[in-house]
């Protein structure tokens, strides 16, 4: 039997993830948009727009491995078997 680690409302976990989600989309999204500010303000032709958006999708495919990272940890005090171990003090 699995435990829900997050002991939050539903709701509130849920607009959590919208908000993560959302950063790291924007994230990727503004850095082209600078660029293409740029490339209008440069009278280039897509250079910055291209490198905007490379560093974005870099930036956020880093972002959801650490994402990804860190919601796979498992508490220290939870066993491979999904138990909880007792306390041997007592």
């Amino acid at each position: 039997m699995s435990k829900n680690i997050d002991e939050r409302a539903p709701i509130a976990v849920a607009f959590d993830w919208a908000s993560r989600v959302t950063t790291i989309s924007i994230g990727m999204i503004v850095p082209g948009v600078l660029g293409y500010w740029i490339d209008q303000r440069l009278r280039t032709k897509a250079l910055f727009t291209t490198l905007g958006f490379g560093l974005g999708v870099s930036l956020g495919i880093w972002q959801l491995a650490r994402l990804s990272k860190s919601t796979n940890k498992r508490p220290d005090n939870e066993s491979d078997s999904g138990e909880i171990p007792k306390d041997e003090s007592g």
